[in-house]
């Protein structure tokens, strides 16, 4: 790192903080489908953003930490959210399928290093639809899309910084 590095110290709340809101924006870009709830969709992407943040986050600090930041960035949308009864439930559903997406990144990246969004994907949409009994491709390619732009934004956000207590 060095005297003069060039990352940017933030503290942990400052984190957490700019990822709820990097995670309600991002969520606002990606598509989505008629057949589906709306909110379990939305729960569970932001639940993939959070798992890939954890991921990058991982890289850069150690695991108490990322746990912490995950933990007040999902306290906060809890908090933005308290009240609105379609949203009841938004936390435990974050946090669920943040694990699930952080497995499911983790084991496809040692299966297809090249391309694990693939994996990933329909690991997605097995849990947005309850194991569907087939995809259509379309779907498959729209929910790739979404886990690199998903993907994508957690390393932005995650790019020349530095965690500070």
């Amino acid at each position: 790192m060095g005297l003069f590095s060039s990352k940017k110290k933030v503290s942990v709340d400052d984190i957490a903080m700019q990822a709820t809101l990097t995670a309600v924006d991002v969520i606002g870009k990606a598509k989505n489908f008629e057949d589906v709830d709306d909110t379990k969709a939305i729960s569970l992407s932001i639940g993939y953003f959070y798992g890939f943040l954890k991921l990058h986050l991982n890289s850069i600090t150690r695991l108490d930490t990322v746990n912490l930041i995950v933990e007040k960035s999902i306290a906060n949308l809890e908090n933005a959210t308290r009240g609105k009864t379609e949203y009841a439930n938004l936390g435990h559903m974050v946090r669920i399928s943040s694990e699930n997406a952080l497995k499911s990144m983790e084991n496809e990246m040692k299966k297809r290093s090249e391309n694990p969004f693939l994996g990933v994907a329909t690991d997605y949409l097995i849990e947005l639809y309850n194991n569907p009994p087939s995809i259509g491709v379309d779907k498959l390619l729209t929910i790739v899309e979404n886990m690199q732009l998903l993907y994508g934004t957690t390393s932005n956000l995650t790019k020349d910084i530095k965690i500070v207590n």
